[in-house]
C-alpha cells in the first residue's frame, strides 16, 4: 500500500486540521471529551462540572489535533501522548488542591492504573472524539490519517490502546494498519473503569504475519 493511500482523507465535511485546541473551542472540546469518557471519568473525578473544572487546570492543548469545519466549529479532535506530556497532565498538587489531600492521592493512584509513558521513539493516540452531528462522515478517519502521517514523518512508532471487548474498534484500527502487540489486564479496577482488559496496537504500513 502506498503512503498516498494510507494517508488519504475520507472526510465528507470540509475541515482544517490544526495542532492544539484554539482557546475559543476549549469549552466545547472538554464537553465532547466528557461525553466520550464520562463513564470512566465520573467514578474518578466526580460530576461533569467538577471534572471539567479539573481538566481545565491540567490539559496540555498542544497534545491535541483539532478538526475545525468551515464555520469555525469543532468537528472533532484527537489527543496524543509522547514521552514528555499527555493531553491530561495532572500533578499530585492539582489532585490535592481539587479533592483534598487524601482524596487527591487516592484519585491520582487510581488514574495511574491507566497511565502509560511512551518511549522516546513512540507516539500514543489517547483518544479520538467526534462531534455527534458529524459522526460517520470521516472526521475520525481524517484525524487518524493525520496522526499516522505525523508519526511516520517523525520516524516514531504509533501505538494505541483499545478495550479488548470492543471488537468494532479493533477491526477499525486493523483496517487502518494497526496490529496487536500486547494486552494489559485491569482485574482489580474493572468496576471503576468498566473494562477488564486493553489491547495495545501498533501502526505499520506492512502488517506482520
Amino acid at each position: 500500500m502506498s503512503d498516498k493511500a494510507i494517508f488519504q482523507s475520507t472526510s465528507q465535511v470540509t475541515v482544517s486540521i490544526v495542532k492544539g485546541i484554539p482557546p475559543s473551542l476549549l469549552s466545547p472540546a472538554l464537553s465532547l471529551f466528557w461525553k466520550a469518557f464520562s463513564r470512566k471519568l465520573r467514578f474518578i473525578l466526580g460530576s461533569e462540572e467538577k471534572t471539567l473544572q479539573f481538566l481545565e487546570r491540567c490539559i496540555v492543548s498542544d497534545q491535541a489535533i483539532s478538526a475545525i469545519d468551515s464555520d469555525g466549529r469543532l468537528a472533532g479532535f484527537a489527543t496524543i501522548k509522547n514521552h514528555e506530556h499527555s493531553f491530561v497532565n495532572p500533578t499530585i498538587a492539582t489532585f490535592c488542591e481539587e479533592y483534598g489531600t487524601l482524596g487527591g492521592i487516592l484519585r491520582a493512584m487510581v488514574m495511574n492504573q491507566l497511565d502509560y509513558k511512551p518511549a522516546e521513539d513512540e507516539i500514543m493516540i489517547e483518544s479520538i472524539c467526534v462531534n455527534e452531528s458529524v459522526r460517520g462522515m470521516g472526521i475520525g478517519q481524517t484525524l487518524l490519517c493525520h496522526i499516522k502521517n505525523m508519526a511516520c514523518g517523525q520516524g516514531k512508532k504509533l501505538i494505541l490502546d483499545v478495550i479488548a471487548d470492543n471488537e468494532g474498534a479493533r477491526r477499525l484500527y486493523e483496517r487502518n494498519g494497526f496490529f496487536e502487540i500486547g494486552r494489559k489486564s485491569f482485574i482489580l479496577s474493572a468496576p471503576l473503569f468498566g473494562f477488564r482488559q486493553a489491547v495495545r496496537m501498533q501502526f505499520s504500513s506492512h502488517i506482520p504475519d
